[in-house]
């Protein structure tokens, strides 16, 4: 039997990324001045384009995490969140 996953969405208009943090995990901070947002991957995730490109980042290789200095100042649409672990941060302009 599989389990199916459970998510929550959260709407997030209004935040922007205004922090990246490397070390040996990869955080992404949104904030506003009503609510803010820290997102930490501890191990390899995916990012995906709006054109469906996919590139996967491994937080512990610091020197490979370069394009994702292009997240900073980026509008945030909203996050989603599943019960087995999986996320998804949604982006206004993809």
């Amino acid at each position: 039997m599989t389990v199916q996953a459970e998510w929550r969405t959260w709407e997030l208009s209004g935040l922007t990324v205004t922090q990246l943090r490397f070390d040996f995990s990869f955080s992404i901070h949104m904030w506003s001045l009503q609510r803010d947002l820290l997102i930490t991957f501890g191990t390899p995730f995916t990012l995906q384009s709006d054109i469906g490109e996919a590139q996967t980042f491994d937080p512990e290789r610091n020197e490979t995490l370069a394009p994702l200095l292009s997240l900073l100042h980026r509008k945030v649409a909203g996050f989603s969140a599943s019960s087995k672990g999986e996320c998804v941060l949604r982006f206004e302009d993809g």
